[in-house]
C-alpha cells in the first residue's frame, strides 16, 4: 500500500515470494528524454509544375461548300470589263535623239516611239455623194404624235424650218378638227409634240393653236418652236448673268445653264476656239438663250439645237474661210439632177481685208487681215465684252471679213432623200450643175408636207462665194 499519493517513492514492502511474470505494473515515473523516431509535421510550401494550363478561348475557321442560296438582281448578266494592259509608248532613256534638220519652229514634237513614228491623222469625214439617176423613188413617212400619251395626230400638211439666225426650230402643222383636244395647252404650258421626219426625230412645243372653219371642212392650226424654246421668253425668267471669277468660254454657257449651282438639264457642244474670260467682263441681262447668244455672238458663232436631245450646239458661222474652201471637204455631193426647184441671186458686198475687233473693259485689240492681201480696206470696227483674248478676236475677225465680196445665195429644192436626211445649216454642200460646180454652207432649210407624205420636199439656201 502506497502511504502517501504525493510522494514519488516510498519505502518499499517486503515479498515473501518472488514470482515471475510476463507483466508487471509499468513504472509511472516521468521520463527526462525520450528518443522517437517521428513527431509533429511542420507545413511546408511546394512548388508543382503542370504540363497543361486552362486553355484560352480561340476562333476557329470552317470552309463551307455550301451556303444559303441569294437570289440574284433582275437583268442580263454583264461580265465585268478588265481593263487592257497599256502598251508603254515611251521607253525611259536619259539620252535626247535630235532625229529632225533644224528649223525656226520652236515646237517640240512627241511621238510615240515603240509604234515606229507619230499617230496617224484621223482620216477627213468622207463625202455623201448623190449619184445621178434619171428616177430618183423616195418612200416618205411623216407621223406627228403627242409625247406624253404617245397618241399619233394625222396631219392634213406639215413644216419645219431653222436658219443660220435662229437658235430654235419653227413648226406648223394642219390638222384634223376632231385633233383640237389634243393639242390645246395644260395646266403646265403647251403641249410637247413630236414629228418624225423619214425616221429622224424633232420635238416641238405646240404654242399657238387655232380652229378654222368652212362650209363642210373644219380643221386646226397649230404652229410653235422647238422644246429648247423654254429657255427663252415667255416661259424662262429674266435673270443677270456674270462671272465672279476667270472663265472660259464654254464655261460660261455651263454657268448659265444653271440655277443656284443645279444644272437645268441642259448640255453644250462646243466647237469653237475656247478662250479665258477675266473675272467681271461678262454681264448680260436677260433670258438664257440672251446669255448663251451673247457668248456665242462673241466669237462669231450661233446656236443650234438637237432635234431631240438637251443640246445646244455652238457652231461657228465661217468654219473654214471663203478664201480656203478649196481644202474642205464637202458633207455632200448633189446633182441638179434630183432638184425640183433652183433659183440664184448674186449679192455684192464690199471686199473688205481687214477688221479691228476689240474688247470694252478687260478685252483686248486684235487686228485681223486676210492673208495675202495688203489690208488695205478697213471694215468698221468690233466691239465686244467678250473678246478679252485673240483666239476669240481671230475668230469673230474671220467671221467678219468671210461675209465680204461676190456672193450667189443659191436656193434649192429636193426630196429628203436616204443618203442626205434633212440638210441642216452649218454644213457644206457641192452642187454640180453639168460642168458648173458650186461649194457653199448651208444657211437654212425648211421641210413641208402637204396633202400627203409624197409631197414631202425640203428647200436649203447656200452662201456660196465667187
Amino acid at each position: 500500500n502506497r502511504q502517501s499519493a504525493a510522494s514519488s517513492f516510498q519505502r518499499g514492502a517486503a515479498v515473501g515470494q518472488i514470482r515471475t511474470s510476463g507483466q508487471q505494473d509499468a513504472d509511472r515515473s516521468a521520463r527526462r528524454a525520450a528518443t522517437v523516431g517521428y513527431r509533429q509535421a511542420a507545413g511546408l510550401h511546394w512548388s508543382i509544375l503542370h504540363r497543361h494550363t486552362q486553355a484560352a478561348g480561340a476562333g476557329l475557321a470552317h470552309g463551307n461548300r455550301y451556303q444559303r442560296a441569294v437570289p440574284p438582281n433582275g437583268g442580263p448578266y454583264v461580265p465585268p470589263i478588265v481593263p487592257p494592259v497599256p502598251d508603254l509608248c515611251y521607253t525611259p532613256n536619259p539620252h535626247l535623239v535630235f532625229a529632225a534638220p533644224w528649223s525656226s519652229n520652236t515646237s517640240l514634237l512627241f511621238f510615240c516611239e515603240n509604234h515606229g513614228g507619230p499617230p496617224d491623222p484621223e482620216p477627213p469625214p468622207a463625202t455623201v455623194v448623190v449619184p445621178i439617176k434619171s428616177v430618183y423613188i423616195v418612200i416618205n413617212d411623216i407621223i406627228l404624235r403627242r409625247v406624253s400619251n404617245n397618241l399619233t395626230l394625222p396631219t392634213l400638211s406639215l413644216s419645219l424650218s431653222i436658219d443660220a439666225d435662229s437658235w430654235t426650230w419653227g413648226f406648223s402643222a394642219s390638222l384634223p378638227a376632231e385633233s383640237l383636244d389634243a393639242v390645246l395647252p395644260g395646266a403646265n404650258g403647251p403641249i410637247e409634240l413630236e414629228a418624225v421626219i423619214n425616221g429622224t426625230s424633232y420635238r416641238l412645243l405646240a404654242e399657238s393653236v387655232a380652229r378654222e372653219r368652212q362650209f363642210g371642212r373644219a380643221s386646226v392650226r397649230v404652229s410653235g418652236r422647238g422644246r429648247n424654246s423654254i429657255l427663252a421668253a415667255p416661259y424662262a425668267p429674266v435673270l443677270t448673268f456674270a462671272n465672279s471669277q476667270q472663265r472660259t468660254a464654254q464655261q460660261l454657257m455651263a454657268d448659265v445653264l444653271t440655277v443656284n449651282g443645279q444644272s437645268l438639264g441642259w448640255s453644250i457642244d462646243w466647237t469653237p476656239t475656247d478662250w479665258l474670260v477675266p473675272a467681271g467682263a461678262f454681264n448680260v441681262q436677260g433670258s438664257y438663250i440672251d446669255g448663251l447668244n451673247a457668248i456665242a455672238g462673241a466669237a462669231g458663232a450661233y446656236l443650234q439645237p438637237h432635234p431631240t436631245a438637251q443640246t445646244m450646239r455652238v457652231l461657228l458661222r465661217y468654219p473654214i474661210a471663203p478664201w480656203a474652201w478649196n481644202t474642205a471637204t464637202p458633207d455632200y455631193e448633189i446633182p441638179s439632177a434630183v432638184m425640183t426647184r433652183e433659183s440664184i441671186e448674186w449679192v455684192d458686198k464690199p471686199e473688205y481685208n481687214r477688221v479691228f475687233v476689240s474688247g470694252t473693259g478687260q478685252g483686248v485689240l486684235a487686228q485681223v487681215t486676210r492673208d495675202g492681201t495688203a489690208g488695205d480696206l478697213v471694215a468698221p470696227m468690233v466691239t465686244d465684252p467678250l473678246i478679252t483674248a485673240s483666239d476669240a478676236g481671230r475668230q469673230r475677225g474671220i467671221a467678219v471679213l468671210s461675209d465680204t465680196g461676190r456672193q450667189a445665195t443659191v436656193r434649192l429644192s429636193l426630196p429628203v432623200l436616204p443618203e442626205t436626211g434633212v440638210i441642216t445649216p452649218g454644213k457644206f454642200v457641192r452642187y454640180v450643175d453639168g460642168a458648173t460646180t458650186r461649194l457653199g454652207l448651208v444657211r437654212a432649210v425648211g421641210v413641208e408636207s402637204s396633202g400627203s407624205s409624197a409631197n414631202l420636199r425640203q428647200s436649203i439656201t447656200l452662201e456660196t462665194h465667187l
